[in-house]
C-alpha cells in the first residue's frame, strides 16, 4: 500500500519543482497528524470511560506505532516518520494529564500545543529562518495564554499548574527531540536533493551538449551522406575521365529534347563524333597521352558549343553532341565545321606535338528519326561514311547510306578471308623521268576481285582495312609481292626499275615492319635501293618525332623513302628536311587543275624548287594532259605519273611496256 502511495505522490513529481514535491510532503503530514489526533480523542474517550487502561492499550499503541514509523522509514518517509514521533510524544503528554485530571476540558491547551508543534515542524522544510522562529515565538505565547486561561477559568491551584507546566515542558522537550530530528533528515534530504539537483541539471546539460554534438554529426554526417549521394550520381551520369555527359544522361537528355521537340513541332540535330586515327595515339604514345588528348578534345568541343547545346562522351574516342531547335540543316553544318577546326588544331602532349581529325555524322529529327535509338543509330551510320570519304569530313544521313552500310558490311566480311582466298593482285603505274624519257620507276596498286562482290576499288576497301587492322597483313604480303615482282621483271633482262609500295600508319607503327622489309628484299633478292616506300603527308605529321626514328632505321636498310600527297597538309620546308626521305609526291589534287588555277601552279612550283633546294626527287602525280606535263617539263619536275603515260596495268603489261619504252 505504502509503495502504491509513495509512487502516486512522489514517481507523480519526479519531474516536478522540488517545492511542489515538499508541498506534497506537509499535506501529507497534516493528514498524519489529524489521524494521530483522531486517535487521541478516542483514546482519551475510553480511558475516561474506563478508568483503569491496563498495560495492554498503551503496549498494544505503541506496538503500532513502532510498526507505521518502520514502515514509513523503510519507504523512505523519513519526514512523516519524524512527524508521527513528535504527534506521538504530544498525544502521550495529552492523555496522561486527561488521566490525571479527569477533564478533557482543562488540557485543550494540550491539543493546541500539539497543533501548533505539528505547524512549526512543518514549516522546517522552509529554508526561511524568520519564518521558523515567528511560528515558535507564536506557538510559546499560544502555550502562555492557554496557561493563563485555564489558572483564571478553572481556579486550579498553582501545584496543579506546576505539574502541568512540568508536563507540558516534558511533552515540547520531547517535541523539540522529534522537531530536531525532522529538521536533521529534511536538512540532509535538502541537501541530498541539492546533490540531485545539481547532479540531474549536471547530466541534463551534459545531455544538451551531446545532443548539440549528435545533432551537428548528424548535421554534418547529412551533408556528407547528401555529397556523397550527389558525387556518386555525377559519376553516374558523367564521364570520369572529360566529366562530360555520359550514355546514360546523354540518353536521358535527348529523349526530353525529343519529346520537347515533338511538342513545339521543331527540329534537333544529333552529331556522332569519331577521332580519326586516335588509336595509333593511344598505342604509340601511351594511354596517358591519349587520356590527355581526350580531355583536351573535349574542352574543345565544349567551347566551340553553345551553353544550351550539350556534348557527351559515349566511350573511347566517340563523342555525340545534341544541337536543340535546330531550323534549318545548314546550322548543323556550321556546328561540324567548328568541331572539325577544333579538333584538328595542334596539340602538345607530353612534349610532343600531334594532331588528330574528326570523321562527324549527322542525322536530324524528325526526318531521320523519332526515337533516340534510331537518330543515334542513323548518326553512327553517317559517321562512317564520312570516314569513307576520307575523314576529316562531316557527313549527313540519308536512306542511301542503309545501302551504303549495307555494302560497307559486306566489304568487311568478305575482306577477312580474301587475302587466304588469293583475291588480291597488283597493278603497276610507271613513272617517267623528264630528263631521259625512260620509265626510271613504277608504283604497285592494290587491286581487289571478289568472288561475290565483283571488282572492289581501294577507295572502297582500304578505309575498312585500315579501321579492321587488316591491313597490315596485307601490307605485308604488297610488299613481298612487290619485290618478287621486280626480281622477276630483272631476270626477264629488262632494264631494273625502282618499285614504289604505299605504307600505312598501321604499318609504320608495327614492330614488325623492319623484318618484313629484310625479308621481302632477302626473299625476292632486289637490291635495298630498288624498293621505295612512300607515306602520306598527314602520317608525318600525326607523331613526327616517333616517325623519324622509324623512317631512319628503314633508310638504314637501303631502302628509299617518299612522301605522298605532298601539298594538301601543314608540311613545311622547316619540317620536311628533317625527315629521310628522297622523293616528294605532288597530290593529284593540285595537278589536276594546274591549267585554271594561278594558286596550283605557285604551289607546283614552289613544291619543285623546294625539292631542289632539299636534293629530292620531286614526282608529280596525276599528270593527263599535255598542257600539265609541258608546265611541269618547264619548271623542271623530274618526273611524272598519270593516265597521260601509263594507267595502273597487270605485270605482263607493264613487262611490255618497260621492254619497248626504254629500247
Amino acid at each position: 500500500m505504502f509503495a502504491k502511495i509513495n509512487h502516486f505522490f512522489f514517481q507523480k513529481y519526479e519531474n516536478s519543482d522540488f517545492i511542489i514535491q515538499q508541498k506534497v510532503k506537509v499535506v501529507l503530514s497534516i493528514c498524519v497528524t489529524l489521524i494521530f489526533v483522531i486517535l487521541t480523542f478516542v483514546v482519551s474517550y475510553i480511558i475516561l470511560g474506563q478508568k483503569d487502561p491496563g498495560t495492554l492499550l498503551p503496549v498494544a499503541i505503541s506496538g503500532l506505532i513502532l510498526i507505521v514509523c518502520t514502515v514509513l522509514i523503510k519507504y523512505g518517509y523519513f519526514y512523516i516518520a519524524a512527524h508521527t514521533i513528535i504527534i506521538v510524544s504530544a498525544s502521550a503528554v495529552w492523555i496522561n494529564m486527561v488521566m490525571e485530571s479527569g477533564s478533557l476540558l482543562a488540557r485543550l491547551d494540550t491539543v493546541v500545543i500539539a497543533i501548533g508543534f505539528m505547524t512549526f515542524t512543518s514549516l522546517l522544510v522552509s529554508k526561511r529562518s524568520s519564518v521558523i522562529i515567528g511560528y515558535a515565538v507564536a506557538n510559546i505565547i499560544l502555550f502562555l495564554g492557554a496557561t493563563l486561561y485555564i489558572q483564571h477559568q478553572l481556579k486550579v491551584t498553582n501545584e496543579v499548574i506546576f505539574e502541568y507546566v512540568i508536563d507540558v515542558i516534558i511533552g515540547m522537550a520531547s517535541a523539540g527531540v522529534g522537531s530536531l530530528l525532522i529538521f536533521t533528515i529534511n536538512k540532509r534530504a535538502l541537501q541530498k536533493a541539492d546533490e540531485a539537483t545539481k547532479i540531474a541539471e549536471a547530466e541534463a546539460e551534459k545531455n544538451i551538449e551531446l545532443n548539440r554534438t549528435l545533432e551537428q554529426k548528424v548535421l554534418e554526417r547529412t551533408k556528407e551522406l547528401r555529397a556523397a549521394m550527389e558525387k556518386t550520381h555525377h559519376m553516374a551520369t558523367h564521364d570520369s575521365l572529360t566529366d562530360l555527359p555520359n550514355r546514360l544522361m546523354f540518353t536521358q537528355q535527348l529523349n526530353q529534347a525529343i519529346q520537347s521537340a515533338k511538342r513545339n513541332k521543331r527540329q534537333l540535330a544529333v552529331l556522332f563524333i569519331d577521332l580519326d586515327r586516335f588509336k595509333i595515339v593511344n598505342d604509340t604514345m601511351g594511354h596517358d597521352a591519349g587520356d590527355q588528348l581526350l580531355q583536351e578534345i573535349a574542352q574543345r568541343f565544349k567551347q566551340s558549343l553553345r551553353a544550351v547545346d550539350v556534348v557527351g562522351r559515349l566511350g573511347g574516342d566517340e563523342f555525340v553532341i545534341l544541337i536543340e531547335e535546330v531550323k534549318e540543316l545548314s546550322h548543323a553544318a556550321i556546328v561540324a565545321h567548328k568541331i572539325l577546326k577544333a579538333a584538328m588544331k595542334p596539340i602538345v602532349i607530353l612534349g610532343e606535338e600531334c594532331r588528330v581529325t574528326a570523321s562527324i555524322g549527322i542525322s536530324v529529327y524528325p526526318k531521320d528519326g523519332q526515337d533516340e535509338q534510331t537518330l543515334m543509330k542513323n548518326a553512327d551510320m553517317a559517321m562512317y561514311f564520312a570516314k569513307e570519304e576520307g575523314k576529316n569530313n562531316y557527313q549527313f544521313y540519308s536512306k542511301d547510306l542503309q545501302l551504303k552500310s549495307i555494302e560497307r558490311l559486306s566489304i568487311e566480311t568478305n575482306l577477312r578471308g580474301a587475302l587466304e582466298r588469293k583475291e588480291f593482285s597488283l597493278h603497276y603505274q610507271a613513272k617517267l623521268d623528264f630528263k631521259t624519257g625512260a620509265i626510271k620507276g613504277v608504283e604497285a596498286l592494290l587491286r581487289w576481285q571478289s568472288p561475290s562482290l565483283g571488282s572492289v576499288t581501294p577507295t572502297q576497301f582500304i578505309p575498312v582495312a585500315e579501321e579492321t587492322g587488316l591491313i597490315v597483313p596485307i601490307g605485308k604480303w604488297v610488299l613481298k609481292t612487290a619485290c618478287a615482282q621486280n626480281a622477276a621483271w630483272q631476270r626477264q633482262g629488262l632494264p631494273p626499275v625502282c618499285v614504289a609500295v604505299n605504307l600505312s600508319l598501321r604499318q609504320l607503327m608495327d614492330d614488325n615492319l623492319l623484318e618484313d622489309i629484310e625479308a621481302a628484299l632477302k626473299d625476292s633478292g632486289i637490291a635495298p635501293n630498288l624498293l621505295e616506300l612512300e607515306i602520306t603527308e598527314s602520317i608525318i605529321m600525326h607523331n613526327p618525332e616517333r616517325l623519324i626514328v622509324v623512317l631512319r632505321n628503314i633508310k638504314k636498310i637501303g631502302v628509299r623513302l617518299a612522301l605522298d600527297n605532298f601539298g594538301t597538309s601543314y608540311s613545311s620546308l622547316a619540317r620536311v628536311k628533317h625527315f629521310p626521305i628522297d622523293t616528294l609526291k605532288v597530290d593529284r589534287s593540285i595537278i589536276h587543275n594546274l591549267q585554271n588555277d594561278p594558286e596550283n601552279r605557285d604551289i607546283t612550283a614552289a613544291i619543285i624548287a623546294m625539292g631542289k633546294t632539299l636534293s629530292l626527287t620531286v614526282v608529280a602525280e596525276g599528270v593527263e594532259t599535255q598542257a600539265q606535263e609541258d608546265f611541269l617539263r618547264d619548271h623542271i619536275c623530274d618526273e611524272m605519273q598519270g593516265f597521260y603515260f601509263s594507267k595502273p596495268i597487270a605485270p605482263d603489261q607493264f613487262g611490255e611496256l618497260l621492254r619497248n619504252h626504254n629500247i
